[in-house]
């Protein structure tokens, strides 16, 4: 199977919406829940995939110096 070129440009338009849209649910979820670390999770995939397919991080993403957050498995936490 030939190898598919993925236009970056479009590519990192299409992941800032994506954010975007992932960034609104994450809104209104209670810190530490399950979904909110499920979403946590879900937006640490999408940024992994940027790097791997640009090769750069997120132009839109501001890293902080405090290290990686803690998005494992826990017990589980009520949403609401």
């Amino acid at each position: 199977m030939p190898k598919r070129i993925i236009h970056t440009d479009r590519f990192l338009a299409d992941a800032e919406a994506i954010h975007g849209i992932i960034i609104g649910y994450s809104g209104g979820l209670r810190v530490g829940c399950d979904h909110c670390r499920a979403m946590q999770r879900l937006h640490d995939a999408l940024l992994q995939a940027i790097i791997d397919v640009t090769g750069r991080e997120a132009p839109w993403i501001y890293r902080s110096n405090s290290g990686p957050r803690d998005t494992g498995s826990k017990k589980p936490t009520a949403c609401a």
